[in-house]
């Protein structure tokens, strides 16, 4: 069966949920915000030797993980809407791994809801690059993504000592998802298709 009208939908923004409250000076740290996969330990385990992150997510990363380095970096079980924003925006490097479910065939494909949270909470971020992704963004203008390991470790050293390129891309990523991303903007893409259709 074939679909006529077929369009992708992103996600979005809520600045009600994850308010923006200015772009701050960062505190030369790495965080990480999500839940425990193997994929995502052996990343972080990769990291570990040249980097000190932060791991915030469910307690997997102490049930499942059984790497010391991982449990001493693991930092907090949950954090609420106020909080993550508050988080995202003061770390000076928030990172995105893809879960595996977000692969097609064995290639990243998803641009998830972090995606726009924390840029939209005035974040820096860092994510997997993918073909979604560089539909949205502008590489190294309003986004930063990374294929392999030595690749993000290049850019996380790049950007903790480059404040002032690092400020500038949250500037121009906050002002995109300001504009184009926030959930008001998507409805009312939702709302003139389906004016188009009557």
């Amino acid at each position: 069966m074939k679909y006529k009208n077929v369009k992708f939908l992103p996600f979005g923004w809520d600045s009600y949920i994850h308010p923006f409250s200015g772009i701050k000076e960062g505190n030369n740290k790495i965080s990480f915000i999500g839940n425990w996969e193997k994929h995502r330990e052996n990343i972080l385990l990769s990291l570990f030797s040249n980097f000190s992150i932060d791991i915030y997510g469910a307690n997997y990363w102490i049930t499942k993980s059984r790497n010391q380095k991982i449990k001493k970096n693991y930092k907090a079980l949950y954090l609420d809407n106020k909080n993550f924003a508050k988080t995202v925006s003061d770390y000076s490097i928030n990172l995105n791994i893809l879960r595996e479910q977000h692969y097609v065939n064995n290639i990243p494909d998803a641009v998830i809801m972090r995606s726009f949270e924390v840029p939209g909470s005035g974040g820096f971020l860092i994510s997997n690059r993918c073909e979604t992704a560089l539909d949205l963004f502008t590489e190294d203008y309003d986004a930063v993504f990374y294929d392999t390991t030595e690749e993000l470790k290049d850019k996380l050293i790049y950007y903790l000592k480059n404040n002032k390129q690092r400020t500038e891309i949250i500037k121009n990523s906050h002002r995109k998802i300001k504009k184009n991303f926030q959930y008001h903007n998507i409805a009312q893409i939702v709302l003139n298709d389906l004016n188009k259709l009557s």
